[in-house]
């Protein structure tokens, strides 16, 4: 599956393929353990946490089910999580601008799961932390090229191009079949609020209005282009590999 070099968020930051890529042959060059997959299902729940505004109206939803499962917060998710005493097991990054690196955090005790193509400084900012390298598919001829410098094995993990929405197919890769997501709305909770906590690294585009039944939604163009391939990744996960997905709170992708 080819797609565009994911950004902040699933926006456009004028990030090249060849920018991702350069980062990508530095970063293989680490001395860090490869995401390698699982092959014995996991019967625990795999909880996906992103940054959407009804995270705050979950928290107790999602301290209640952590009980039964991991989570695997995203960017700045983690911080609202850990303010609110809940310590997600993983912690996850995909976009390779340097912005990233303003979402680290005091995370004690987590796994930092951080895409290839990341920005060296997001290395170094977890330097001293647990790191595990997974490799995002965006441009998957280019990248063999890139990867033909290395003798390790790799599993490239293919999907949508938002953090969250990756982090389904790198459980499915991990052998969890139970996928719960909090905070991933895809739409504002009201003008002003497209996440729950304060972005470090700029504002949203100018929102558009969105329709679906008799509700209406503001969107950035980023997520509604999530939604769409929210829509792709239900269909494939539920109907063709079995699993359940669900979606908590409010927002385009819930409803």
């Amino acid at each position: 599956m080819r797609l565009p070099v994911p950004a902040i968020d699933g926006r456009s930051m004028g990030y090249s393929v060849d920018e991702a890529l350069e980062q990508t042959r530095q970063n293989l060059k680490r001395d860090l353990p490869w995401f390698a997959g699982a092959k014995h299902p996991v019967k625990k729940h795999f909880i996906v946490v992103g940054g959407g505004p009804s995270l705050l109206d979950q928290i107790p939803q999602i301290r209640a089910r952590h009980k039964k499962g991991v989570i695997v917060a995203c960017n700045g998710a983690a911080n609202t999580l850990i303010k609110h005493g809940i310590k997600p097991e993983f912690i996850a990054y995909m976009d390779p601008t340097p912005a990233m690196t303003m979402y680290v955090g005091q995370h004690v005790g987590a796994t930092y799961l951080v895409a290839s193509m990341c920005h060296p400084d997001l290395f170094e900012a977890l330097k001293l932390r647990r790191v595990i390298l997974w490799h995002a598919d965006f441009d998957l001829d280019a990248q063999r090229e890139v990867y033909k410098e290395t003798t390790r094995p790799y599993l490239m993990i293919p999907g949508a191009g938002t953090v969250c929405m990756r982090m389904l197919n790198l459980g499915y890769f991990a052998a969890y079949r139970s996928f719960h997501l909090y905070g991933v709305d895809s739409s504002y909770k009201e003008p002003g609020k497209d996440h729950a906590y304060a972005k470090p690294d700029g504002i949203e585009p100018e929102p558009i209005k969105i329709g679906m039944k008799d509700k209406e939604y503001l969107c950035s163009p980023w997520m509604v282009r999530q939604a769409e391939e929210f829509k792709k990744e239900y269909k494939v996960f539920v109907a063709e590999l079995g699993c359940r997905i669900t979606a908590h709170g409010d927002g385009l992708i819930p409803d």
